[in-house]
């Protein structure tokens, strides 16, 4: 799931392309319902405040436009935000959620080790769990973009695919 303003579109795109990249993803969106192959590994929803949620996994990312207060995010949903975002961390200190952090500091999650136009090295700065309950250590790997998003949105890519559990070893592309 992605939450936010439907203003803001580039978390989205990005994520988009590195769905697609890595299984194909169905999105559905305001007024949009788009797919790309026939049975695709993703399911990308589109919304503007953190949907009712029960006996479900998945992972919710917080577009930096999210700014409800109303939401409580289900066990079994592991929710990615940019550090900066007090709306969402908001939400996730009344949920009682541990979450995935992206952003410059050393306390994030993911970070960036080195950013340019066409390759940039993200680092996962401690370990996560992945979806399928996978532990995935502490490492950094390069990612070629083909298209410039913008920070949080490439970490933010990054972060969705490590929790579903695509393997980063060799980097990824997108």
């Amino acid at each position: 799931m992605l939450c936010g303003s439907k203003e803001d579109w580039q978390t989205g795109q990005v994520l988009r392309r590195a769905l697609n990249t890595y299984g194909g993803v169905q999105y559905c969106g305001p007024n949009t319902v788009v797919g790309g192959v026939k049975e695709p590994s993703f399911l990308l929803w589109d919304c503007t405040e953190v949907p009712k949620m029960e006996h479900m996994n998945g992972i919710l990312v917080f577009k930096n436009s999210f700014c409800s207060q109303k939401g409580k995010i289900a066990d079994g949903v592991l929710p990615v935000l940019d550090s900066q975002n007090e709306a969402a961390a908001e939400i996730l200190r009344k949920s009682g959620c541990i979450a995935l952090t992206c952003g410059t500091a050393p306390r994030d999650t993911v970070s960036i080790a080195s950013l340019r136009q066409d390759e940039s090295v993200v680092s996962l700065q401690r370990s996560v769990i992945t979806l399928s309950g996978e532990v995935v250590e502490p490492h950094d790997f390069p990612v070629h973009v083909k298209k410039e998003g913008g920070v949080y949105p490439l970490l933010a890519a990054c972060s969705v695919l490590l929790l579903a559990g695509v393997p980063s070893a060799k980097g990824y592309t997108f």
